[in-house]
């Protein structure tokens, strides 16, 4: 079927590290078994039964622990990547439908939501446009344009009686 090359490399590894620990006990075992004479004469063949046998056990287990690590890994990135997917489209979906109706508001200036001065910017104060012109804030000369900019430093006319 479609296994993925890591996800054949980690059954390798462990398909490995079983057959090198059962490697490792038939080697202890077949040290342990070898029928000498005198005791003294079976202590080569225990000694390095023992020791090959240790060293296959050892290193299959550290295949065991390697591939379940690596196994882990890939869930988990796969996990991040999903989180981390969903975070970036549900943030700018969520900044989106705020702004539609909203100004922007950055230090002493309010901008258009989709002005290019303060898009990259993020926990700006949104306000609608009379808010912002009633706290004394300038509009931006960029998105809000120099024709409002002039349109809201000009007083009022007054009405005639």
């Amino acid at each position: 079927m479609g296994r993925s090359v890591q996800e054949q490399r980690v059954r390798r590894a462990r398909v490995l590290g079983a057959a090198f620990g059962v490697a490792g006990v038939v080697a202890i075992g077949l040290g342990w078994s070898a029928r000498q004479a005198c005791s003294d004469c079976q202590m080569p063949y225990l000694i390095s039964g023992g020791i090959a046998g240790l060293a296959m056990i050892l290193m299959g287990a550290g295949m065991f622990v390697r591939a379940h690590v690596t196994d882990e890994r890939r869930a988990l990135e796969a996990k991040l990547g999903g989180f981390t997917a969903a975070l970036v489209a549900g943030s700018n979906g969520a900044r989106k439908r705020v702004l539609e109706h909203a100004v922007v508001v950055e230090l002493s200036v309010y901008h258009r939501p989709g002005c290019r001065l303060v898009a990259a910017m993020n926990d700006l104060e949104e306000l609608n446009e009379p808010e912002a012109r009633a706290r004394g804030l300038e509009p931006c000369r960029i998105c809000v344009g120099a024709r409002a900019h002039r349109r809201a430093e000009r007083p009022e006319p007054a009405e005639h009686t």
